[in-house]
C-alpha cells in the first residue's frame, strides 16, 4: 500500500486494516521517499499487487492496483482486490508477518 502523500497514510493504514482482517499480509510503504521510487522498489521486490493511495481513490471507493503478472495498472473495489488475492493463496498456508507493517519502522540493513 502506497499512500501519495504522507496526508493519505491514515486512510492506507485504514485499509490495510481491511485487508488484513482477510488473513492477507499487507504493508504502507510510509517511507520519506518519492512516489515512483517506492513502486519501482516494490516491483523489484516481486511484491505481487501494489495499491496506490490518494484523494482520487478516496472520492471513488476504487483502487489503483498494479499487478505485476500482468503490468496492468486496474481500478478495483476492496472487495474484488481481497477475493482475488483470497483466490491466488487459497491453497497456500498462512504465516502472520512478524515485522511491522509500516515500511519506516522496519530495521535497516
Amino acid at each position: 500500500m502506497i499512500p501519495v502523500s504522507s496526508r493519505f497514510e491514515k486512510d492506507a493504514e485504514k485499509i490495510v486494516e481491511k485487508i488484513g482482517k482477510n488473513s492477507v499480509r499487507v504493508d504502507v510503504d510510509d517511507r520519506p521517499l518519492t512516489m515512483q521510487k517506492k513502486i519501482r522498489e516494490a516491483e523489484t521486490e516481486w511484491i505481487n499487487y501494489v495499491v496506490v493511495i490518494g484523494q482520487k481513490e478516496i472520492d471513488s471507493g476504487l483502487l489503483a492496483v498494479r499487478d505485476r503478472r500482468t503490468g496492468e495498472i486496474r481500478q478495483m473495489k476492496l472487495e474484488e482486490l481481497v477475493k482475488e488475492i483470497g483466490r491466488d493463496v487459497a491453497d497456500k498456508p498462512f504465516k502472520r508477518s512478524v515485522v511491522p507493517q509500516r515500511l519506516s519502522e522496519r530495521p535497516q540493513f
